[in-house]
This record gives structure tokens, C-alpha cells and sequence, in this order.
């Protein structure tokens, strides 16, 4: 039933409201558009919501429509807690951005107080970025939530192809080093007998590795 659904994800009445202005839509269109797919109890809700309307009224507004149904299908307790959540996010380092900012928009039409501008909104998102990311964010100025979003994404895709390089570097460095020890173990071994061979060689083959950098690499 739509309208279970409508209670896990009630409408973002903020966007909404924006894109009904963006189109100079009436009262009457901005709530049509906003209830054209509710269905069963839901539908049932708004057909009593309009004949208990006081005749003569001004219409229905969009912020009326939102009240209402928030106010019958979502407790204030749970609207409350989801803007404590709100208050309370940041991205965690197994949490890359794009999910931060899915969660951080489910949230944020709970707690309008906290991102009533866009201005808000953005310094909201960027308290929550982990340190490395809000740094570089931080030190930008952005006009818009998705611009905010999208620098913070590429920051990430360039943090994550460095951290890839020096992994390879690393492994590199490995195979290097057992490259080594392979080449050096003949001579290690001659020099140090059977006896003490397993316990001396990797002593051995450190103090090789700095004596001579300029060994081989098999």
C-alpha cells in the first residue's frame, strides 16, 4: 500500500515546493501533483481532508497538505527522533559520500530548522564530512547543495585512485623484497652454514638491503 510507504518516505515538501514555484503552479496543481499517487487508506485520508476543508477558505496549500499528512501518518515522536538523527550525522570512514548524502537528504526534511536555506543545508553537510574531505571542502565555496555534494565525490574519487597508487607501490615494494631475499639466500646461507641458517637470514638479508641498494630485481 502506497501509503505505508509514503510514511517511511513522506514527501520533501522543501524540493517540492521549489519545483511548483520553478513552474508558477497553483495552490490547487502543487497538491494535486503532490497526491496524484496516494492510494487506499491514504486517498481515503485526502477525500476527508478536502470535505472537511471550511468552505470559502483559501485552498489547500502544499504546507497545509504536508502538515496534515505528517500529522496522521508519521508521530511527532518518530519526527523528532529523525531529526535528532540529523543533528547527530556525520560520515563515518566506511561510508562513502554518496551514501552520507542519501541519508543526510532523508533526514534533513525532518529537521527543516536545521537546513532552512541552502546556505544551511550546505554547512550542515560539510560538518558531517570525515576530516580529510571536509578540510579540502571547507576551504571552497559553493552556491548550491549539489555542487557541495559533487566536489566532496571528487575529492573522494581522487583520494581513493591515490591510496590505489600507493597500494600498488607497496605491493611493488614486496615483490621487490622477496625478489631479494630469493637472490641473496645462496650467498647467506654459504656464509653462515646450515646452523643458524633459518634463524640468521633474514638478519642477514636486512643488513644486505643496506649495504648495497643496488641489487637486482629478479
Amino acid at each position: 500500500m502506497f501509503a505505508l510507504v509514503y510514511v517511511r518516505m513522506p514527501p520533501n515538501t522543501q524540493a517540492a515546493s521549489k519545483r511548483m514555484e520553478d513552474h508558477d503552479a497553483s495552490n490547487e496543481t502543487t497538491v494535486e501533483l503532490a497526491t496524484f499517487r496516494l492510494e487506499d487508506m491514504a486517498q481515503e485520508w485526502y477525500g476527508s481532508l478536502c470535505r472537511g476543508w471550511p468552505r470559502g477558505a483559501a485552498s489547500l496549500a502544499l504546507s497545509d497538505f504536508s502538515i496534515a499528512f505528517l500529522d496522521r501518518f508519521l508521530p511527532l515522536s518518530v519526527r523528532n527522533a529523525r531529526a535528532r538523527e540529523l543533528e547527530k550525522l556525520v560520515q563515518t570512514s566506511s561510508m562513502i559520500v554518496s551514501e552520507y548524502d542519501i541519508k543526510f537528504t532523508q533526514l534533513a526534511r525532518y529537521a527543516v530548522y536545521l537546513v532552512s536555506t541552502e546556505e544551511m543545508k550546505i554547512q550542515k553537510f560539510m560538518d558531517g564530512l570525515v576530516v580529510p574531505f571536509l578540510r579540502v571542502v571547507a576551504s571552497r565555496d559553493f552556491d548550491t547543495y549539489s555542487a557541495t555534494v559533487d566536489f566532496a565525490q571528487q575529492i573522494e574519487m581522487t583520494t581513493n585512485e591515490s591510496r590505489a597508487a600507493r597500494d600498488r607501490v607497496k605491493r611493488a615494494i614486496k615483490v621487490v623484497e622477496i625478489s631479494v631475499m630469493l637472490f641473496c639466500l645462496p650467498a647467506i646461507k654459504a656464509h653462515t652454514g646450515t646452523h643458524g641458517y633459518h634463524n640468521k637470514g633474514m638478519a642477514c638479508l636486512i643488513l644486505v638491503l643496506e649495504w648495497d641498494k643496488r641489487l637486482p630485481v629478479l
